[in-house]
């Protein structure tokens, strides 16, 4: 089960968090996380993207990092609890590696999402989407690696059916369009919405960055991974942080689904 432990945490992200588990947040707020029609403020990212649109790290991930991290999100066992990865592979005799895909692990086919088998039951991971309590973690990090004064950019696909901006600037990048916001590190965890009163459904940024763009953040829609691309010593924090299931990566990496060659 992985680890949820937001001791860590800075005084704003803990109540942030604190307000998700509690059921008493609010839908996003416009006070924190500020629409924004500065488009240039994200006119650095596509000029460094490379490659087909979603076939590498890179495609994903601005290139001209000194390191880069692939932050694997959780499966969901049939009892609830959330599985890592490598727990998954060691169910299944596969082979844990910086590349694997979750499906090949289970040897089921890509579009598969719930697992019933001897070896393990459960769900696949979620694409597009790093949890709270993990989105927490990441935030703890990458804070120790950010200006105290430094704001933050934060991109949303704008085809989530629940997006109700009047705001009509996108930041274009291959493959996708997305609303840009502004806001402090912490108002990552306020990006989302409430179908109904008191019920709030979080939702991560899909990219993410600081003001000098020291680091960046992407999570794409259809990836049950998120990256990162910043300094050594942040990937490094990164890989050694219990709370979250890390693997190094690099900019060349293939993403495709079927691009896992040791459990195919």
């Amino acid at each position: 089960m992985l680890c949820t432990d937001t001791s860590g945490l800075r005084a704003g992200m803990s109540i942030g968090l604190a307000a998700i588990d509690s059921g008493n947040t609010v839908p996003m707020s416009h006070d924190r996380l500020r629409p924004s029609t500065d488009l240039s403020a994200a006119a650095w990212i596509a000029p460094r993207l490379r490659g087909d649109f979603a076939s590498t790290v890179s495609s994903v991930v601005p290139t001209g990092f000194e390191a880069y991290a692939r932050i694997l999100h959780p499966a969901v066992a049939a009892t609830g609890e959330r599985v890592r990865w490598g727990s998954v592979a060691a169910a299944f005799d596969a082979v844990e590696h910086g590349l694997m895909q979750f499906h090949a692990l289970a040897g089921v086919s890509w579009s598969t999402q719930e697992i019933k088998t001897e070896a393990w039951t459960g769900s696949a991971p979620t694409d597009g989407d790093l949890e709270p309590e993990l989105l927490a973690a990441l935030l703890d990090v990458v804070s120790l690696h950010t200006p105290a004064t430094d704001e933050c950019w934060f991109c949303l696909w704008d085809g989530y059916g629940w997006i109700a901006e009047s705001v009509t600037a996108r930041v274009a990048l291959p493959g996708r369009n997305y609303l840009l916001y502004r806001g402090p590190l912490d108002a990552a965890l306020e990006m989302g919405h409430s179908p109904l009163a008191g019920w709030f459904l979080p939702q991560s940024p899909n990219i993410f960055w600081p003001d000098d763009a020291s680091w960046c953040v992407a999570t794409e829609i259809d990836l049950p991974y998120t990256y990162v691309g910043g300094s050594r010593d942040l990937v490094d924090d990164l890989l050694i942080d219990v709370r979250l299931e890390v693997w190094e990566a690099h900019p060349d990496d293939p993403i495709a689904f079927d691009t896992d060659l040791l459990n195919s």
